[in-house]
């Protein structure tokens, strides 16, 4: 009976031997697969914060610029609207002049984003075509703006995104054409003609739309 005693004793502390340490390599494994989770977590959490970090100033920025045209754009209306009622004020004033006379200093209405051309593959070109429009104003921007080296460089090339299409170095200019009545700063895609605001998301619609590379941007592209 004590040999009996003595055997199953043996038996009972070798089988619980044997799940202890079963127990202890899983709890093992879990606390290895566990850290090489944290340590993925903490290298993917900080690729989003270096992303966040690049995007964020860009988008700011279009921010900014489209406040400023926007304010712009208001500031022209005030006046515009002041110098049409003076207008108006001395025609009533003198029943000799013609209703249909345009008032002075009236700008047609800008044109149309179909009359125009939005992507360029050299600075010379663009500036030749924004010059070459018949009136003396940018035909990019809804106020009334002259359309000058300084102006079309600062305002429109150097705000271009550029991207290439089978191998030709391309870039689009922003406008502010009354294809919106927001009077923002906008981008029209040269593929699909879609209209968007923020330079960012249009870099993104040509690369994933359209599969073109963007290119960084440099002011001394010819």
């Amino acid at each position: 009976m004590d040999e009996l005693r003595v055997f199953v004793c043996e038996r009972l502390h070798a089988i619980t031997t044997q799940i202890l340490g079963a127990i202890e390599k899983t709890i093992s494994n879990y606390e290895e697969e566990t850290s090489r989770l944290k340590e993925e977590n903490d290298r993917q959490r900080a690729l989003l914060d270096n992303v966040l970090k690049t995007k964020i100033p860009r988008i700011k920025e279009d921010d900014e610029l489209c406040h400023r045209r926007y304010l712009d754009m208001s500031e022209w209306e005030k006046h515009g609207s002041d110098h049409g009622t003076k207008n108006t004020s001395a025609v009533y004033a003198n029943p000799h002049v013609s209703d249909s006379s345009p008032a002075c200093g009236a700008r047609d209405a800008p044109n149309h984003s179909i009359d125009l051309q939005h992507v360029f593959t050299s600075r010379t070109d663009f500036l030749t075509f924004a010059k070459s429009c018949d009136c003396r104003d940018c035909p990019y921007c809804l106020n009334r703006t002259q359309a000058t080296e300084t102006h079309l460089i600062k305002k429109h090339f150097l705000c271009a995104v550029r991207f290439a299409e089978d191998g030709t170095e391309k870039f689009v200019v922003p406008c502010t054409c009354k294809d919106r009545i927001q009077n923002r700063s906008h981008w029209h895609c040269p593929t699909c003609r879609k209209i968007i605001f923020r330079k960012c998301n249009f870099e993104v619609h040509l690369s994933k739309q359209h599969k073109y590379t963007i290119l960084q941007e440099s002011q001394d592209t010819e």
